[in-house]
């Protein structure tokens, strides 16, 4: 069992993270759209073997046009081994958005860190950021023996660990 704590708010889903689809989306008015559930929702992942840059530059240009569609904002970062990422947005477009990464086959072992009610973004200036995690950042964010391990992280340090993550790394242009 992962020490990661799940999800405080009810989304549905199994045992590993993987949330439910809700069922097609009918048109809502401006008033519903208002009164829709924010939330902020962090997982991490392992890398699949081989998988290079130019495989995560295609990840992300998929995920600007996505998010852009769906009004979701967030960061990905990658060390070369592990993803963590954060989705902001409408609870539904989030969860589809999630079951969609969670079968994905350019990583494994998704974990869901948390998803909780927002009332402000954290990265509203991007549809998907994007940070490389360099070596001696891992270094500096050492939190197991081995290094940096994003598995060992729990919702009560995301906060201060993405804030962390994003001085401390390399953008590169989408």
């Amino acid at each position: 069992m992962s020490t990661f704590a799940r999800a405080e708010i009810e989304l549905g889903g199994d045992s590993k993270g993987r949330l439910s689809t809700p069922h097609k989306r009918q048109k809502t008015s401006l008033r519903q759209e208002e009164k829709s559930v924010m939330i902020r929702l962090s997982y991490v992942s392992t890398c699949a073997p081989g998988l290079a840059l130019a495989d995560v530059r295609a990840i992300l240009n998929v995920a600007n046009r996505s998010n852009i569609e769906n009004n979701i904002t967030g960061m990905l970062y990658w060390s070369g081994k592990y993803f963590m990422q954060t989705l902001e947005g409408d609870r539904r477009a989030v969860t589809v958005c999630f079951n969609r990464v969670c079968r994905d086959r350019r990583h494994t072992e998704v974990e869901l860190v948390s998803a909780l009610p927002m009332s402000e973004r954290w990265f509203s200036q991007w549809s998907m950021g994007f940070t490389q995690l360099l070596a001696e950042h891992r270094v500096k964010l050492a939190n197991g023996a081995n290094g940096f391990n994003p598995y060992l992280l729990d919702a009560s340090q995301l906060p201060q660990s993405l804030a962390e993550l994003t001085r401390n790394t390399t953008r590169l242009a989408g």
